[in-house]
């Protein structure tokens, strides 16, 4: 496609939904990509601001490029903002990942920009040849279909309004428009993984292809289509059949194992809680396995629990304890649970377990209230001895991950109440009891 005013304009149009382009940040670093688009931005009267951030890592190299962009901007009489990152801003960054870090910075301070001036949208300069290095660069880090996609042409407020031309045709344009620009002579070190795809690996692919980067900037748009329509197929299926209640989700293993599509819909299921594409048959094994197996990712379980698959966030809150040292109270973090002395007219039973009515007398300040343990004990109500807590919550079918949020009530070392389950036979309400409190016991997300 040839590169000019017109098909840039209607391809900005085509993305921003407006006629006008709306108002534009700039985020221009001095190179040949981002002042060819100020240049077309400016030539479309399109109204624009210009953002540079000098990261002072190549010394005058760096004040050059802020030149370039600053003086561009003087002369059309465009507002311009420049950050200039300070010594001991440059002590912190990390010697791994220098890349990413650029990154955040200048695009936590662009959006800063445009809200402050009311900008509509934040333009960066990326453009095909960019786009083909992103693809295949997720591809060889093991993306899934989605890495095929690559770049959108517009994310959220962030638009890529070059990312339908060519790197050839962007020179192209700057020649004829006699623009002035600079080069990054780090483009032409190997150091980075982009800068190896981009000097070695596509020129080989070339040798095979001499259109790689078209056929790639082609099937981005077929991938991104694809992608819409899987996604939407697997989100009706996740939405009929994945429960999620009290950050947990859970479904069933044998709609899982025996869909057409297992892979793709388990894929879909797990990454948004940092699984990875590796861990998909590691799952499958695991619905063969017996219950309580379980997979982690960084920051989520998956649990095979009783021909269910469920995923929950990791607890590190193993054992938590609190004491109650008043007759009435109120807990509400990290557990819910209150207590409140009444009459013996207004105890009303009922089937409800997360209300338990407990004879006062019969408690010894302070209570404790804490997660079970292994080797905890209790009296059932009802029951003549006692028994595990652990047996009490196989009893009631809890998974293993329902049974890390079971808290018990305690008078001294004996348990009162397992919360919200079952109260204490030695701790009931009877004709002779004078004082009674009225525990109530909500949960919580841990």
């Amino acid at each position: 496609m040839l590169l000019n005013t017109d098909s840039f304009l209607k391809n900005l149009i085509s993305i921003t939904s407006s006629s006008s382009g709306g108002k534009i940040l700039v985020g221009a670093s001095g190179g040949v990509d981002s002042m060819v688009l100020c240049h077309l931005l400016l030539a479309s009267k399109i109204n624009l601001e210009i953002a540079h951030v000098n990261y002072g890592l190549r010394g005058e190299e760096s004040n050059l490029d802020q030149q370039v962009v600053e003086e561009f901007a003087s002369k059309n009489q465009i507002d311009f903002h420049v950050l200039k990152i300070t010594e001991q801003e440059k002590a912190s960054i990390p010697k791994s990942g220098i890349q990413k870090w650029a990154r955040d910075m200048r695009y936590d301070w662009f959006e800063k920009i445009k809200v402050k001036n009311s900008c509509d949208f934040i333009a960066v300069a990326h453009h095909g040849n960019d786009q083909a290095e992103t693809i295949l660069h997720q591809f060889i880090r093991g993306g899934t279909f989605a890495a095929l996609r690559g770049m959108k042409p517009k994310r959220d407020q962030i638009i890529r309004p070059l990312l339908a031309f060519t790197k050839n045709e962007i020179l192209e344009y700057a020649k004829t428009e006699n623009i002035l620009w600079r080069e990054d002579a780090s483009n032409q070190k190997n150091i980075y993984t982009r800068n190896k795809l981009r000097n070695e690996l596509i020129p080989l692919a070339q040798e095979i292809n001499p259109a790689i980067v078209k056929s790639l900037m082609e099937r981005s748009i077929l991938f991104g289509e694809a992608e819409q329509l899987i996604r939407s197929t697997l989100e009706k299926e996740i939405k009929k059949n994945v429960i999620s209640e009290n950050a947990k989700h859970s479904f069933h293993v044998n709609w899982i194992t025996q869909h057409s599509y297992k892979h793709l819909l388990l894929w879909e299921i797990l990454h948004p809680f940092n699984f990875t594409p590796d861990q998909i048959d590691e799952v499958f094994s695991l619905a063969n396995s017996q219950s309580g197996m379980t997979i982690r990712s960084h920051s989520h379980l998956l649990l095979h629990d009783r021909g269910q698959f469920i995923i929950s966030e990791h607890s590190n809150k193993e054992d938590i304890s609190i004491s109650i040292e008043n007759l009435e109270f109120q807990i509400d973090n990290p557990i819910i649970i209150s207590g409140k002395t009444i009459p013996l007219n207004e105890v009303k039973f009922s089937s409800d377990e997360s209300i338990a009515f407990v004879d006062l007398d019969k408690l010894h300040f302070p209570l404790i209230v804490r997660t079970w343990r292994e080797g905890d004990k209790f009296k059932p109500l009802g029951m003549n001895g006692h028994q595990k807590v652990s047996d009490f919550l196989i009893q009631q079918k809890m998974s293993v991950l329902d049974k890390k949020q079971v808290f018990v009530l305690l008078s001294g070392e004996e348990i009162v109440w397992v919360c919200g389950l079952r109260l204490s036979e030695n701790y009931r309400v009877t004709p002779n009891s004078a004082s009674i409190l009225r525990l109530i016991f909500r949960k919580s997300d841990l």
